[in-house]
């Protein structure tokens, strides 16, 4: 396949790669060259921008040409059960590539925006939350869209239909409930459950969690910092029964860093990694930001600084849906730089703590609808969960519900 388009610029050749490369994963080249394009034998040949009247042509805006940052002109485009946000000069028309590198890029999060009171972008004032898309996975839709596009152009092209897959994913924010606590703490637990002395911990659920999954994949990410804040004192790195429970699930799981919440603030990225590393036995290489304390103009350098390969902070803490409209895996791209880099993201969908804690409802037909969404365009189904929510009887029921709609479908 033949792409002409006036410039090969960084964010394009990101865009397409990520688009034709990694996810419809169709052999293609870009063309700048009008004679070159002209001449190719190449039997599906189209453009990104200029009209021809031989071939077919996608309208192009001028963001994949841009090197800058600043506030963008968008707009609610409707067609084909996909929603663009770059009305170009034909009538009902998108830039679809333009729509594509926004949404992952996160471009939205480098303009003046609010925060919430962690200091995260707050999710409601996102283009997703304002047209209505955040449980849709638009960027697939667009890319199921292109798809559909070119086989009607060029029957020829081979395109396979993206798949989907499971990956479910675990916070141990909260280990123990009666071990590794004050005295203090302990009584007025003790005297609140009658008895602690010979129960099983009420939030060890971890073989509950992985008898049930089975051989559905998991990743569990870790708390573990050297002088925890009051937001993450629960898990004591000096505890063997901390260190023991480590070793237990990695038999069983991949295991990532949960970096602490000053962990970027405080430069402790780079300890909390080289602690769970030795515990582990072997490098660490994933994580996830408690709270999801991803900033996308900082966060990113330290994980790769610090040699973090893949990131899963890809989401909000309040509403379930996907931060950046896609599932399907992506490398971060640096705005400020513009350059792409080696981490690659993955975007949870649906978190237990945003329903127990009031931030929403309806889990049962949320996560129906956002399981389903994965199955009809590709990509991975990434819930959150956390054990010591997984500890109570009515999320023991939804998890053992959500894993037997999995298993069964």
């Amino acid at each position: 396949m033949l792409i002409y388009t006036q410039e090969i610029t960084t964010r394009l050749h990101y865009t397409f790669e990520f688009v034709f490369g990694s996810v419809l994963q169709v052999p293609y080249q870009i063309e700048t060259n009008l004679n070159s394009f002209l001449d190719s034998n190449s039997e599906a040949k189209w453009s990104y921008g200029r009209k021809m009247e031989d071939f077919p042509n996608i309208e192009a805006t001028s963001l994949l040409y841009e090197k800058d940052i600043r506030p963008q002109e968008l707009y609610k485009v409707k067609f084909d059960n996909c929603i663009g946000l770059f009305r170009t000069a034909e009538e009902n028309s998108t830039d679809v590539f333009a729509t594509i590198f926004y949404l992952i890029s996160r471009y939205e999060e480098y303009l003046p925006a609010v925060m919430d009171k962690h200091g995260r972008y707050a999710g409601y004032q996102s283009i997703a939350v304002e047209y209505d898309f955040i449980e849709k996975l638009m960027v697939n839709r667009l890319i199921f869209w292109l798809r559909s596009w070119l086989i009607q152009r060029f029957p020829e092209l081979n395109i396979q239909v993206p798949k989907s897959s499971v990956l479910f994913s675990f916070d141990i924010d909260h280990p123990f409930y009666s071990k590794d606590i004050s005295l203090d703490r302990w009584l007025v637990r003790a005297l609140r459950e009658k008895s602690l002395m010979n129960e099983r911990d009420k939030f060890d659920s971890f073989e509950f969690i992985l008898d049930t999954l089975g051989k559905i994949p998991s990743i569990f990410f870790v708390l573990c910092p050297k002088d925890p804040s009051e937001y993450d004192h629960y898990n004591k790195r000096e505890s063997e029964n901390f260190k023991s429970l480590i070793l237990e699930i990695k038999f069983r799981s991949k295991i990532g860093i949960h970096p602490s919440y000053l962990s970027e603030s405080n430069d402790l990225i780079v300890d909390e990694i080289n602690w769970l590393s030795q515990i582990h036995g072997r490098p660490i290489k994933s994580s996830r930001f408690h709270y999801l304390k991803n900033n996308m103009e900082t966060s990113y350098q330290q994980l790769s600084k610090a040699g973090i390969a893949n990131d899963f902070s890809m989401a909000y803490g309040d509403i379930s849906g996907w931060r950046s409209s896609t599932s399907f895996p992506y490398n971060y791209f640096d705005l400020k730089k513009n350059k792409e880099t080696s981490i690659k993201v993955y975007s949870p969908c649906i978190m237990d703590s945003t329903f127990e804690y009031n931030y929403q409802n309806d889990y049962e037909s949320r996560v129906e609808h956002l399981y389903k969404e994965v199955l009809l365009f590709g990509g991975i189904f990434l819930p959150i969960f956390h054990n010591d929510i997984l500890a109570k009887g009515e999320w023991k029921e939804r998890f053992t519900a959500l894993v037997n709609m999995i298993q069964n479908r």
